[in-house]
Formats: C-alpha cells, sequence, structure tokens
C-alpha cells in the first residue's frame, strides 16, 4: 500500500476526489428533491455544486499531472536508449569505415592494409 501511494499518490487522490464530487453533487441533490420552492433550493444547488466542482477540478488536475509525470519518466528513458544507440551506431560506422579501407587496399596492389583504430570494438549488437 506504501508503494503504491509513493508512485501514484497523486492518481488515487485525484479518484479520491472525483468520486467525492459525484458523492457531493448525489447528496446535493438528495437534499433538494423533495423541495418545491426555488428559495429553498438554492443554497443547496450553490453549496453542492460549487464543492462539486471544485472536487472535480482539483481531481482531474490531480489525474493529469500523475501522467505528466510518467510521460517525463518515459521520455528520461527514451533518451538514455537514444544515447546508447547513438555510440553503437558510432562504432558500427567505425568498423564499416575499417572494413571499406580493407577492402579497398585488398584491391590496390601497392597499398598497404590500414591500422585498425584504437576504439573499434570487435562486437558491435544491436
Amino acid at each position: 500500500m506504501k508503494r503504491l501511494m509513493r508512485e501514484r499518490g497523486r492518481l488515487v487522490a485525484g479518484i479520491t476526489l472525483l468520486v467525492a464530487a459525484v458523492v457531493v453533487l448525489g447528496v446535493g441533490y438528495a437534499s433538494i428533491a423533495d423541495e418545491v420552492f426555488v428559495s429553498i433550493q438554492l443554497p443547496y444547488v450553490l453549496g453542492g455544486g460549487v464543492g462539486a466542482l471544485l472536487c472535480a477540478g482539483v481531481g482531474l488536475a490531480l489525474v493529469r499531472s500523475q501522467d505528466d509525470i510518467e510521460n517525463r519518466r518515459r521520455l528520461v528513458d527514451l533518451e538514455a536508449a537514444q544515447e546508447v544507440m547513438a555510440e553503437r551506431f558510432q562504432a558500427l560506422g567505425l568498423q564499416i569505415e575499417y572494413v571499406t579501407q580493407l577492402l579497398e587496399a585488398t584491391l590496390r596492389e601497392d597499398a598497404a592494409l590500414p591500422v585498425p583504430p584504437e576504439n573499434l570494438r570487435r562486437e558491435v549488437r544491436i
């Protein structure tokens, strides 16, 4: 339960406030359902309506902010994966360049074999 509140606390609070908004609307409606006079209904409508609107607004803001937190977390993961892939493509480019130099040297009779770069990795996983 503590882990859920730590990771999804805003979502839980937002959903709780949305449920509270529905309850406030239900209580407000139940309070004025049998009243005939508008002057008696008006305070219940204003109090219940404003309270429900406030609960719903804050609840939706909390749910939305939880989505923003998750999107930021995904963005950080994507940036890390992009950096790893950039390093792998750079290493692959070095290997391709070295192989191209080797092929050119074997096609020319008088050319010497190229020296492999120091940071050339033997294996590139994609």
